[in-house]
C-alpha cells in the first residue's frame, strides 16, 4: 500500500543568519554598521575567541535583513525564532530581545520590519555570571501563520534589544539569529523537482 507523505509527522528545519550577513550591514568609517536605530559596529568583544559580533551599545539597538520565504516552509505553522549572543562581565543581566517581521509580496513596497506585521518579544534572559560565553535564548513563537498571504514571496526581519537588562553599553555582543519553521508536507503524491525552470510568471514561491 503506497504511502502518502501527508501523512508522515514532518521535522522543524532551521535556517542560520549570522550578524554580518544581514542585509542592513554598511561599512561606515572603515566600521561595518548596522542601518537601523542606534548604528551599533561591529568589533571583537572577546579576543580568545577571535571572532566578530555586533556590538550592543544601547536598548534599541536594531539590525536589519530580508530573505526568502523557505520554499519548504509550512505557512499554516508558526515560525520560532532565538538569538544567539554573548556578554562581557561578570553580572547577571537580564536584556531582552524582540524580532520584528514582515512579509512581502513580489513588486510590494519595501519599508522597514519596524513598522511589522508581528513584533515577537522574547522573556528576559538571565546571563552566566561568567563573562564570555555562549547565551542562547529560549525560542520565541510568532503567529506568522495568521500574518503570511497567498503570493508572499519575501521576509523582512529586524532583532531588537529593546532591553539591556542593567548590561552597560557594549558588554552584549548579538552573534546571530536562528529560525526554525515546520516542513511542509507535499500535498498527496506530489514532488518537488529541481530539473527545468519555474514559470516566470509564477505567483508561488514554492516552485
Amino acid at each position: 500500500m503506497p504511502i502518502n507523505d501527508d501523512n508522515i509527522g514532518w521535522n522543524r528545519k532551521r535556517l542560520w543568519i549570522p550578524a554580518n550577513a544581514f542585509s542592513g550591514i554598511l561599512e561606515a568609517t572603515n566600521l561595518l554598521t548596522s542601518l537601523g536605530d542606534g548604528t551599533a559596529v561591529f568589533g571583537e568583544l572577546i579576543s580568545a575567541a577571535q571572532l566578530a559580533m555586533l556590538y550592543i551599545n544601547a536598548a534599541g539597538n536594531e539590525v536589519h535583513h530580508i530573505l526568502p520565504i523557505p520554499w519548504d516552509m509550512d505557512t499554516t505553522q508558526p515560525m520560532r525564532f532565538r538569538v544567539w549572543f554573548t556578554h562581557a562581565s561578570t553580572h547577571a543581566d537580564t536584556p531582552v530581545w524582540k524580532v520584528h517581521y514582515r512579509f512581502y509580496a513580489k513588486q510590494a513596497a519595501i519599508g522597514t520590519a519596524m513598522t511589522a506585521d508581528e513584533s515577537v518579544t522574547f522573556t528576559a534572559h538571565t546571563v552566566s555570571t561568567t563573562s564570555g560565553v555562549l547565551e542562547v535564548t529560549e525560542w520565541a513563537e510568532s503567529a506568522s501563520e495568521t500574518y503570511v498571504r497567498n503570493g508572499d514571496f519575501g521576509l523582512g526581519l529586524a532583532v531588537e534589544c529593546d532591553s539591556l537588562g542593567s548590561a552597560s553599553a557594549n558588554e552584549i555582543g548579538f552573534f546571530g539569529l536562528e529560525i526554525q519553521y515546520t516542513v511542509a508536507a507535499a500535498p498527496n503524491n506530489a514532488k518537488q523537482i529541481t530539473n527545468g525552470q519555474p514559470p516566470s510568471s509564477s505567483t508561488d514561491p514554492n516552485v
